[in-house]
């Protein structure tokens, strides 16, 4: 079965459209599924639409400024029943959503995460959270050197290096690739393999440049267990349900 999670970008309280990575550029959505770019409307027409148990969430104005987010719980009260991997810019362990909702599984981007210990502190502490191998145009956004890695392009061995933290969740995506409908990345291609190929039992999700259940279905191929899609599901490129695959 094809799984499409659908995406929710939040920036100043409203969705808006992500196109490669760009965010100065990103205006607000518009969509025929929906009027509003409420998050919480957005967010329960395209659950309904796509059928996801698993909504994918980017507060920008956390990620880019570290303030507090109030989007996780929010989201968590309103849909008890969907599983909610959502980033918020975490730093640090203090920046870690609240834990007392079963359903939040917080993400842990390289973009900006500081080093290692936050992973090794959330290890020990909740075994619910993701962890994001943020890339921008092939090149490792984020820290990269607290975790020893030599140089930016060093993609397959920062996937391997996070693997040592046992994550239940791994996410690879490029940012360079949201929102254009340029299909699979090769770097993210290879990374979704070497992370199965070293970690088979680690969920995979991956995602951009998603133009049509083709693609999706070569995200799969590839070993991904979820397709992240918000372009195609606003464009119409992917109808639901999906295609019966072999």
């Amino acid at each position: 079965m094809l799984h499409a999670i659908p995406v929710l970008d939040i920036r100043h309280q409203q969705v808006v459209r992500a196109v490669g990575g760009r965010r100065n550029e990103y205006l607000p959505l518009v969509s025929p599924l929906v009027e509003s770019c409420d998050p919480l409307l957005v967010a329960a027409k395209v659950l309904e639409f796509t059928k996801s148990n698993t909504l994918y969430v980017a507060d920008l104005d956390a990620i880019l400024t570290g303030e507090t987010s109030s989007w996780p719980v929010r989201l968590a009260e309103s849909f008890p029943d969907v599983r909610i991997l959502i980033d918020v810019g975490v730093r640090t362990e203090r920046d870690v959503p609240d834990h007392q909702h079963d359903n939040i599984w917080p993400v842990l981007g390289t973009e900006t995460l500081e080093g290692p210990r936050v992973l090794e502190r959330l290890r020990e502490r909740c075994g619910r959270f993701v962890v994001s191998l943020d890339l921008l145009r092939g090149e490792l956004l984020g820290n990269w050197r607290a975790f020893g890695i030599p140089h930016s392009h060093a993609v397959n061995e920062f996937a391997l290096e996070i693997l040592r933290y046992q994550p239940p969740a791994m996410i690879v995506l490029d940012l360079g690739s949201v929102g254009e409908s340029q299909g699979i990345s090769p770097v993210v291609a290879q990374a979704i393999r070497t992370v199965k190929q070293h970690a088979s039992q680690v969920e995979v999700i991956s995602g951009g440049g998603v133009r049509d259940w083709h693609d999706v279905q070569q995200f799969h191929e590839l070993g991904a267990d979820g397709v992240l899609v918000s372009t195609a599901i606003h464009a119409g490129s992917l109808t639901f349900p999906p295609p019966r695959v072999s």
